[in-house]
């Protein structure tokens, strides 16, 4: 995913993410393959949150990857996080079982974001 360009910014979180049922969803475009890893900022044309992960998508690994990362970012259970919507997508949902501003604070904390 050559060229994708993503920005920071707290008004732009709040368009990747919403509530959902007990929980938060987040809209993400995955770039595999990356030697830099993280979560990295928000595609302002899409509305989606932009990850670097170094696994390729071969037998569900880079779905994992992306559980792990998000897993370790918001200090939750792996089993807190499940991938609902894109498994074989770079256009992913996340759903998070976890609060909307408590997902907001710490993808806020990740990407530098006061």
């Amino acid at each position: 995913m050559a060229g994708l360009i993503c920005f920071c910014g707290a008004f732009l979180i709040d368009k990747a993410i919403r509530r959902c049922g007990g929980g938060t969803a987040v809209d993400i475009v995955v770039s595999v393959g990356a030697k830099n890893v993280g979560i990295t900022g928000v595609d302002s044309w899409r509305s989606r949150l932009c990850l670097r992960i170094s696994e390729k998508p071969i037998q569900g690994r880079a779905n994992t990857a992306i559980i792990r990362m998000f897993s370790k970012a918001l200090d939750v259970s792996e089993k807190d996080v499940r991938i609902t919507a894109g498994k074989k997508s770079t256009l992913k949902t996340v759903e998070i079982d976890l609060d909307l501003e408590e997902v907001k604070a710490g993808l806020n904390r990740v990407l530098g974001i006061d």
